[in-house]
């Protein structure tokens, strides 16, 4: 990564940008997508498109598991002995799924809109399930669960975001080794439905978390050295893990620490995860956080400022932004629902 580098990365960007109302101007974001240079994709998903930031390579499997595991750790009491460290870990996370046209969907991922409460009797009763299976979960998160293993599994589940929104037998592995982690899927849905919190939202009309899905199985990746950054903001797990196992300094910062922090000199990874219930006013946000940095780019001068500006999309789309880029005054800028339509905007 060049030195004085910001690299800021918007996962669900295609999303952030298709909500921009009709007649809404993002001067910023406008002007970068319309005089940046366009970059070949580094992957194609999210979690790579993370890994390849941090040198590694985007053809691999990411580990989102042990990954999501070295992120918890760092939340775990100072001293206290992580025997997992090491083991091949999985992530699991709670997912409601719904019956459609003879078709069994995964709608939704998460604990959003659950009481605290509510979310303590399902880990319960997700674990319980599992140990009798001789398998103990770790949870240092509100949103998901990993769980280490003894050994490798011999076959992969499909990423999460991949699996939403299909019809679980086509996602569901088929072979014959994942027999058994069918069987303990399908009978986590069974104690799912049975259990009394889903039983008083079901009356309710509201969401359940009726089942978990497995995915991003794998060792902690060896990251390769020197890290590429000396600062990322995130709270994204996958970007935490990769940060932390690297030794890079990590901020769970909000956007208005990010803004106030944009004078840095440091070569720095902004992971911004935006909210879905509030895209416009993310959509504001990011055109603020824009506004900085470009400007900073604009006035930088070797060795004092930032000198270039990298915006990836979760979807592979890249833009790079430096101070030569502003005089392309050719390049006019054009309102995102009438230059770059939705649709467009993945790869």
């Amino acid at each position: 990564m060049p030195a004085g580098c910001t690299s800021l990365l918007v996962e669900h960007f295609a999303w952030l940008t298709a909500a921009a109302t009709p007649g809404l101007r993002l001067p910023a974001l406008e002007t970068l997508m319309a005089r940046g240079t366009v970059l070949e994709p580094l992957a194609r998903d999210a979690d790579l498109i993370r890994g390849a930031l941090f040198g590694l390579d985007p053809g691999m499997d990411m580990p989102v598991g042990a990954l999501t595991r070295s992120s918890d750790r760092n939340s775990l009491e100072q001293g206290e002995h992580d025997v997992h460290a090491l083991d091949y870990c999985l992530r699991v996370d709670p997912v409601t799924l719904r019956a459609d046209l003879g078709r069994v969907v995964m709608t939704s991922s998460g604990f959003a809109g659950f009481e605290l409460e509510e979310q303590q009797e399902l880990d319960h009763c997700v674990r319980s399930v599992l140990r009798l299976e001789g398998l103990e979960l770790s949870a240092n998160h509100a949103e998901h669960w990993t769980l280490p293993l003894p050994a490798a599994l011999p076959f992969s589940f499909v990423p999460l975001q991949e699996a939403l929104g299909v019809n679980l037998a086509d996602v569901m592995p088929a072979v014959e080794e994942a027999r058994t982690w069918r069987r303990i899927h399908n009978e986590i849905q069974v104690a799912l439905y049975a259990c009394e919190v889903n039983a008083q939202r079901r009356l309710a009309g509201k969401r359940e978390i009726n089942a978990v899905w497995f995915w991003g199985g794998g060792y902690a990746p060896a990251i390769p050295t020197p890290c590429p950054f000396e600062l990322v903001y995130t709270s994204h797990p996958v970007s935490r893990g990769l940060a932390l196992l690297a030794g890079c300094a990590v901020a769970d910062a909000g956007p208005e620490t990010i803004l106030a922090n944009t004078e840095t000199r440091a070569t720095v990874l902004i992971d911004w995860i935006p909210k879905p219930a509030a895209a416009v006013s993310e959509l504001m946000q990011l055109e603020q956080l824009l506004q900085k940095l470009m400007s900073a780019t604009r006035q930088s001068i070797t060795g004092q400022r930032r000198g270039m500006l990298r915006l990836y999309s979760g979807t592979g789309m890249a833009w790079e932004y430096t101070r030569h880029s502003a005089w392309r005054f050719w390049r006019r800028p054009r309102a995102l629902g009438t230059t770059w339509p939705a649709a467009d905007l993945a790869p």
